[in-house]
């Protein structure tokens, strides 16, 4: 049934006719993410701007693909860092792509799978802006 409201008289929140769901800019809680990001060379860097990345999303779980094994000091810096120990699984791949697609296909029914280049992520993307 249509109600007819004359225009001298508010609306309030109770009588809007439309619901939460409505509002375009509210964000939807969806699925938990898988983060996934590659790179030659993972370094302190992308850690820092992955580990600020987990913090403000809903992350499960962060692989983090690689042509080079972890150096030393990225190795100590996740022995500190508590917050990353559980989360993050490293891969080591000459190709780098297949590997995104099989974490992909394994991941993608349950989770939101989100890839990322490295390189193009985070401090290291501030770091490397020419501006």
């Amino acid at each position: 049934m249509l109600t007819l409201i004359p225009a001298h008289v508010s609306i309030c929140e109770e009588q809007r006719p439309y619901g939460e769901d409505m509002k375009f800019w509210v964000k939807k809680k969806g699925k938990e993410e898988i983060f996934v990001g590659f790179a030659d060379e993972i370094g302190i860097l992308d850690l820092q701007g992955v580990e600020e990345y987990t913090q403000n999303e809903n992350v499960k779980k962060v692989y983090l693909i690689a042509r080079k094994p972890l150096g030393e000091r990225v190795l100590e810096y996740l022995k500190t860092r508590s917050a990353l120990k559980g989360k993050i699984e490293f891969k080591r791949a000459d190709r780098l792509r297949d590997e995104v697609r099989k974490i992909k296909r394994m991941n993608s029914q349950h989770y939101k799978v989100k890839v990322y280049d490295l390189r193009e992520f985070g401090k290291r993307a501030m770091s490397l802006d020419p501006c």
